[in-house]
Formats: C-alpha cells, structure tokens, sequence
C-alpha cells in the first residue's frame, strides 16, 4: 500500500490488515478507514509517500575493556526506546560505576529514547573490600583493612602467655598454620586467629614413704590438685618444687605455668617409749624411737629384790630382763620387781629350844626367841647378822640365808631365871632374861617389831605393867610375857574426774589391800600415785599397809584421732588429735572450678557446711566430696570465638553410634549428653573428669572412683571415700554389685 509494504499482508475476517515492517514489529491497518490506532512511529515520507524507514545504531563501549557486559546495543528505529543492562564481571573483581558518551548518570538499566546514532560507554570502577581480622581467647591480630580486589592483606596473630598460635579460620588464607600469613582480597573476608593453652607436664617424685597422685599434662594457668598419702609408719613433711600453693599439706594445687617438677617427702614416725616401774628397781631404754626400730629396754632389780617381768604390748620377750619392743606406735611398758626372801635355820645346843625360824623378806628384822629348860639358862647367840647376842629375846637381819646358834648352860643353884616371851612371838623382842641373885631388882624392856605396838607385861612381879620399860624383884624363878598388838592403818584412795576407785578403809599392818580404778567413758586410766602400790600401772593391785597410805587414781581425757580426707576437686583442714567430747572444727576449700558439695563420715554438726565441726568421743574418718562446676556459655553475634566442649567420646577414642551413643573397646557403651553427663550401660548416670590417660568419674552410688584402661578391664577401680581399691561385679544376675576390700564385704547398688 503505497509503496510501504515489505512483508506479506494477512487480512482477518474483521476487515483488518497486518504486515510485518523491517523493525520486526506487526502492523494493523483497518481497510475502511485508514491507519489503525498503534503504535505506528514517525518516519519520513516523500510527496509520493516512497520515502525509507528511518533507523540508528546505538554503540555501546567498556571501560575498562572486559570488565563486564552490557546489553541492549544495536540498531533502533527514529523514536524506538533503547534499554541498556550492565552487568558486571565479578570474577575479575569490577562494579558498574556511571556512563559517559552519548548518556550520562549511572542508572543501571539505562532507558532513552533513539533519535540519532549514539555512541555510549560503560564505566566500571576495581572493587575494594573489607579484611575484618579477629582473635580469639589468648591472644591478639592485627591486619584489619580496605583493599582493591586482588590485594594480598598481610595478617599477624600474637599469643599472649600462657598461649600458643592454633591456626586461622577463613577464607582466602595463603598459610592458615601460619601466625603471620596473607589474605587473597577477591572479596570481602572475615578471618579469626585461634590460639590454645599450653599444656605442661606434671611430674611427681616420692621416695619409699608414700605415694602420690595427680601428675599428668595440665593446661596454663591451671591449679592442677595434688595428693600425698604416707605409707604406715610414715608422715607427710611437705612438698619440695615450685608454684605450690600450700607446700606443708597433703592435698594442695600446683600452679601450672610451667613444666613443673615437684617432689613429696616423707619421714619415719618417731613414737615415745615410756617406761614405769614397781618399787624395787630401775629401768633404762625409754625414749622416742623411729617407726619400726626396736627399742632395747633393760630392768635392774635394787638389792634385795628380783626381776618378775614386763607388761605392755610390743614386747619381744616380757620375761627377760633385757629385751626389746617393736616400735610401730607409742608404746608404754611396766616392770614389776618382787622383794626376795630369806631362810632363817636356829640351830640350838644345850638344853632349851628356840623359836623364829621362817623365811622372810629381804632387810626385815626376824624376831628370836630363846627357851632354856628347867635347870638350864640362856648363854647367848652365835652366828651373823643377830642384833643382840646375849639377849634370848633379839632380831636377825634377813638380807641373806642365814644359820643362828643359841647355847644353853646349866643354872646355878644360887640363881634365879628370868623368862621372857613376846606375844605374839613375832609382834617384838624383849631384853632382861637371865640370871639374877635372889632378891635382885631386875630391868626388863620391851621393843615392837614395825608394825606392832607394846600393850602390856603379862605375869606376876611386874612393877608397871603398862611401862615397855620397867623392873621385876627376882624372889624366884619367874616366867613373863610382854604383849604386843598388831596396828592398823589407814587407806585413803583419791581420783579426780575421769573415772571412780574403791578399796580404802582401815587395814592391820602388813595387810596387802586391794584397790581397783574404773575410768569413765572417754578416760584412760593413767596409774596410781602413791607409796606402796604393788603395781602403778593396774587398774587393778594392792597396797602394803605397812603405814597410813594416801594412794591417788590418775585419768585422763582419751585423744581420739580426726583424719579429714580431701576428694578430687579441693582441700580441706582440721586433722588432728582431740580430746574426748571435744568439738573440733572443719573447712572444706574447693579449687578453682569446683564447688563443695558435702562431708560424708559421723560426727558432723553440718554435713552440708564447707565449715563444720565435729563431736571427738571416737576415732573419725571424715571425706569432703566436691563437685565440678557448671556453667552457662553465651555466645553473641560478632565475637568471632569458637569453643567445644572435650567430650568423653573424644577423650577416650570411642566409635560412635547412633543418636548419641558410643562404644569403647575398654569402657563400654555409654551415652554423652551435652552436659557432659554420661549415661554408662553397666555403671548408671556418671560425670567424668579427666587426668591424662586415665580419668576419675562420679557416680551418684559409688561416689568418685579412679579408673584406667587397665584397672577396669580386670573390674577394679579405686575408691576416694573408701581409701581402698574395689572389686566391681557389674554382670552379677542378682544385680551390679562391689565389693569393698575396707569392709571385706559385698555390697549392691542401683544403677538409675
């Protein structure tokens, strides 16, 4: 149609003709009335109507060449509408900036309308990027910046003390074990230096007066807990070595800063020998004595006494003398001595008798008596040791056997006789017997033997009967006694408080009187004090009534001793020796990441008090158990650390299996929860807490046990608040159960 046709025309059923046109758009006519309404674009027309399709090239160009891609270029018709999309080239690190040339401004898509050729250009700008450079807990890193694309960012990490470089978390990194490395800058990074705490070792040395736990590898800064426990015999005297927070006791922390090497010591318990001795000796070898040794102890018996023997425990051989006495306590040991006795033999010559004979103790005075017949005298006395030879009436000194002679003559017939007997024959002697002229004033005297007093003379003639010294007229022959009566004393006992005593009252002279002491409860009995107590040492013994005794029962309060065992996680104080009925206190101090959770043992005021006290009426073994804290993380965006928790899974190099459940070729089957918790299939709920190659755990029954890989695959473990390994019989059909060496018994638990 008019010469402006240039594709074939198609004409529908309505009466309107379309045609394509070389700007590849279709084009509608309606027949009847002209050119339709469409968007037809302004051309130039001739007269004739035979003028061209007017159309322009719209030149697109990149700056820098490459740098992307921009679509929408090419040839446009007069009043067409072009679009320009830029894309960028990432990869080679390019953003679009603006457009120059024919347009200008740097929207993206760009959209204009095209009335003439164009020539435009892409102008595209180098990216620039952001290096954040984190660190995390033990150090620091520097390198933080702004690069183009493309850059190598220098990064730095420092550990601080304590702390050594771990590695680089991030992309782009050229040597990510590298402290000081390169960032490949494409885009922008996020990178953080790790760092770790050193680890040292620990090493414990002890000799042969104990042993020691607690060695092993120990992270910076960490207060590794130490025990020493003497062997028997032995006590602790300290720890030897650096970084040690209490070197004089027993259970302590080690600052780990350092490789540390730290030695416990020990010495030989020296225990006192105390030695006591009954009247009639000395002994020697008391003293303080080192455990174990033996003590040489020797009795010495006074004269006139003899060795009976040793009391007390530890003695070799209680019936010698010379002895010894092992040395593995405190030890006390009694000697008794016994007084010797004599023979005393009267030989008699001449016509007459004599009495006295008898065996008597070592020193005494054996009264003698002569009794010449009738017709007869008294002459004198032969022999050692007699007091008065020439007295009828006299003593012997008995500090040996002896043989006495008495002789008898014939009396004459211009003399009388004096007879004189003592009653009782052995209450004294007497002097005035003999011979005497008929009408001859006599003198007669009386002597009581220890122990006995003078009453009176018995006989007719006396001149004052009542006199120990008085005359007789010898009118005749004339026969005489000089009577004597026994004394009696006076026992008085005495005890303080502590116990009670019986056994006083009034004895006759030489009585051995009985006396016993019966401490109360708490007390010890400590001896008797006083003169004459055959055995100081007895509770029960006698006393020689010889006088009037004030005999005194000693007791003292018993020592009960307090031991205090510490547990994994802390220290504690208070051990010691008490009195009986004492309150003596106790402190529990937990170390750094431990809490207190109870003492377990009788006696405690307050078990649940890290400071408490306890009642000392007997030996106690009192256990502080401590617990391993908990503690919330939090972690915020933007910190850039990372933590894990070490598992027990990890730690001991269990396959795992499924939701949550581990298999070790030596521990078993257990689940590990978050928490760190673990649920044992043989052993119930336990928290583990580890120590090198071999690790304690908690168990809600068995309280804290020690185990290895070697102890437990023969069923052992070792038990803190026993003190004592344990047999465990975990398989058992009527239930798991163990058994106790302290208390050589079985017992069971419930595994919950």
């Amino acid at each position: 149609i008019g010469g402006l046709v240039d594709s074939s025309l198609a004409l529908d059923q309505n009466g309107t003709l379309f045609f394509g046109c070389f700007d590849n758009k279709v084009y509608a006519v309606n027949v009847g009335t002209g050119l339709a309404d469409s968007p037809w674009p302004q051309f130039k027309r001739g007269n004739n109507r035979n003028g061209a399709w007017p159309s322009f090239l719209v030149e697109v160009g990149l700056s820098p060449s490459g740098a992307g891609e921009v679509n929408g270029s090419g040839i446009y018709n007069q009043g067409a509408t072009a679009t320009l999309s830029v894309s960028s080239n990432i990869n080679d690190g390019y953003s679009f900036g603006y457009w120059s040339g024919d347009q200008a401004g740097s929207s993206n898509p760009l959209t204009f309308g095209v009335n003439s050729h164009l020539n435009i250009t892409a102008n595209f700008n180098l990216n620039s990027y952001v290096l954040e450079v984190n660190s995390g807990i033990g150090g620091t890193a520097t390198g933080s910046t702004n690069l183009p694309h493309g850059s190598l960012a220098p990064i730095s990490a420092s550990p601080n003390s304590g702390y050594s470089f771990a590695g680089w978390i991030g992309d782009g990194i050229s040597d990510p074990s590298s402290p000081s490395t390169k960032v490949s800058m494409t885009k922008a990074r996020t990178v953080a230096a790790s760092f770790s705490l050193n680890s040292y070792p620990l090493t414990l040395l002890v000799d042969d007066g104990g042993t020691v736990s607690g060695d092993g590898n120990f992270t910076h800064g960490t207060n590794a807990p130490i025990l020493a426990v003497p062997n028997h015999g032995y006590s602790f005297t300290g720890w030897t070595g650096d970084g040690i927070t209490d070197p004089t006791y027993p259970s302590t922390t080690v600052q780990m800063n350092q490789t540390q090497t730290i030695t416990a010591n020990f010495q030989l318990n020296t225990y006192a020998l105390s030695l006591n001795s009954s009247t009639g000796g000395s002994v020697s070898g008391d003293g303080n004595f080192t455990h174990g040794s033996n003590a040489s102890i020797v009795a010495t018996p006074a004269v006139g006494y003899s060795f009976n023997g040793w009391t007390g425990d530890g003695i070799a051989d209680s019936t010698s003398a010379s002895t010894t006495v092992s040395m593995t306590e405190a030890r006390t040991a009694s000697v008794t001595f016994s007084l010797n006795s004599y023979n005393l033999n009267i030989i008699s010559e001449g016509n007459g008798t004599a009495i006295g004979e008898g065996n008597f103790s070592y020193n005494s005075l054996a009264p003698v008596n002569a009794f010449p017949q009738s017709g007869y005298v008294f002459l004198n006395w032969t022999g050692t040791g007699i007091t008065d030879l020439n007295q009828s009436s006299t003593t012997v000194l008995m500090n040996q056997d002896r043989n006495v002679t008495v002789r008898f003559g014939e009396q004459t017939l211009s003399s009388t006789y004096l007879f004189i007997s003592s009653i009782p024959s052995n209450g004294g002697t007497t002097s005035g017997a003999g011979s005497y002229s008929l009408d001859e004033n006599a003198t007669i005297s009386a002597f009581p033997l220890p122990g006995y007093s003078f009453s009176s003379w018995s006989g007719s003639g006396v001149v004052d009967p009542l006199s120990e010294e008085t005359n007789i007229i010898m009118d005749e022959d004339l026969n005489i006694s000089a009577v004597f009566s026994q004394n009696s004393y006076n026992l008085f006992l005495a005890s303080g408080s502590g116990g009670s005593i019986s056994g006083s009252g009034s004895f006759q002279h030489g009585t051995n009187a009985i006396i016993s002491a019966s401490p109360s409860e708490g007390y010890l009995f400590n001896g008797w004090k006083g003169n004459g107590v055959s055995s100081p040492s007895s509770l029960i013994t006698t006393v020689s009534m010889t006088e009037t005794r004030n005999i005194s029962a000693l007791f003292t309060k018993k020592f009960f001793a307090l031991t205090v065992n510490p547990t994994a996680g802390g220290a504690v104080t208070g051990a010691g020796s008490y009195a009986f009925g004492s309150s003596s206190s106790i402190a529990a101090s937990p170390f750094d990441g431990y809490s207190f959770s109870s003492w377990i043992g009788n006696g405690v005021t307050n078990s649940l008090s890290s400071t408490s006290t306890v009642t000392m009426n007997q030996d106690r073994n009192i256990s502080a158990l401590f617990s391993i804290n908990s503690y919330d993380l939090i972690i915020t965006a933007g910190t850039g650390a990372l933590f894990s928790r070490i598992m027990l899974s990890s730690k001991i190099l269990a396959e795992g299996r499924e939701h949550n459940w581990y298999e070790s070729t030596w521990f078993g089957s257990f689940y590990e929860s978050a928490t760190g918790w673990c649920y044992h299939s043989d052993l119930g709920w336990i928290y583990p807490y580890f120590s090198e190659n071999s690790f304690w755990i908690w168990s809600p029954h068995l309280k804290w046990l020690w185990i290895s890989s070697s102890t437990y695959t023969n069923s052992f473990a070792w038990s803190e608040n026993e003190k004592n390994w344990i047999y465990l019989d975990l398989k058992n059909s009527s239930g798991p159960r163990i058994y106790s060496y302290q208390k050589t018994a079985w017992q069971g638990f419930t595994i919950e």
